[in-house]
């Protein structure tokens, strides 16, 4: 699922009291996601990392009452007993015998002498094993309690994000829009950062003070910076689509830039085009290379949209391109 996916469904889970894990690969924002659900549902967020803990932390200090002559044990102040969101961040790196208290909440909503608020939502988020980031495989019967969830890289929905962060770059914007292969790429054999959704932001936030080559490559891994700093020395910006419908910028003509052009003009059209300017748009589109014009129909077919390029004046832009894209599909097949 990409995030706004993953934010729909589990405000839909957290609705019937149902408790989820979001898996994926480091990076992608699963925490974020978690904040946002929280938003969503305007309750507390409260994050809690089980692997800074002992079972002891979770269920509470012991005392002794000495009129009773009993062992009794003081509540955790970590857990919220209101109505809220509880995260527990980075689970699959909790230790074995955080098993059992971890059993306890998640079935009985309750801890030690704390218990929760009936409505209470919990959520976990982890690494898979395969990412080899620190992470141990969940007992199964843990596991089990949870509806898992898998996120996979958004560049679309993380750009529309990312236009309102308070880290927004436009050069880090500019450079995935023309390189959306550089957007997520994780091989869990190398031992470096690599380009992720939360390194591109934090790039975003530390371009703006050095462009240091080994603080960049500190941040994206050094294969990713080199591309990043070769194409900062010499890019050229891709204008938006906005800005060339209101006559203040010229749509691209270079070679190099049609590509993120023909891409921007798809996202556009999909995300806010039907039915508004939708003539302009196609004006737009007119003028572009057969290869793109290509291009710009297989991403307006691969959002889900291949019923709404029926109707005109997309129709006879399909019509014109229709061997084009048939060949294209063929050799895909082949």
């Amino acid at each position: 699922m990409n995030a706004q996916t993953l934010i729909n469904e589990g405000v839909k889970l957290a609705t019937i009291g149902q408790p989820f894990g979001i898996l994926g690969a480091p990076g992608l924002g699963k925490t974020t996601i978690v904040k946002a659900i929280a938003e969503e549902l305007g309750l507390p967020y409260v994050e809690i990392r089980a692997a800074e803990f002992e079972p002891i932390d979770f269920r509470g200090g012991m005392y002794l009452d000495a009129e009773e002559q009993l062992a009794k044990w003081f509540p955790a102040e970590i857990w919220p007993t209101e109505k809220a969101v509880i995260c527990l961040d980075e689970l699959t790196q909790a230790t074995p015998d955080m098993i059992s208290p971890l059993m306890k909440l998640v079935l009985g909503r309750e801890i030690g002498k704390t218990k929760l608020h009936p409505e209470t939502v919990i959520v976990m988020t982890g690494n898979r094993v395969e990412d080899r980031a620190g992470c141990t495989r969940l007992a199964s019967a843990l596991r089990d309690r949870f509806i898992m969830l898998n996120i996979e890289a958004d560049l679309t929905g993380w750009t529309k994000w990312y236009e309102q962060s308070d880290n927004y770059n436009e050069l880090v914007f500019e450079y995935l829009s023309q390189h959306p292969e550089q957007f997520h790429r994780w091989d869990a054999k190398l031992d470096e950062n690599q380009p992720s959704p939360r390194n591109w932001d934090r790039l975003g936030n530390v371009i703006n003070a050095t462009a240091n080559a080994e603080v960049i490559a500190g941040v994206i891994g050094y294969d990713t910076s080199r591309g990043f700093i070769s194409w900062m020395k010499n890019h050229v910006s891709v204008p938006k689509v906005d800005d060339v419908l209101s006559g203040k910028k010229d749509a691209p003509t270079d070679a190099v830039l049609l590509k993120a052009w023909s891409t921007r003009l798809a996202t556009y059209l999909c995300d806010e085009g039907w039915g508004n300017n939708d003539q302009a748009l196609f004006e737009l589109v007119v003028e572009l290379p057969s290869t793109h014009a290509v291009l710009f129909l297989r991403e307006v077919a691969d959002k889900g949209f291949s019923q709404a390029l029926m109707a005109s004046p997309w129709k006879a832009l399909l019509k014109q391109h229709a061997a084009t894209l048939k060949a294209a599909k063929d050799a895909e097949n082949n």
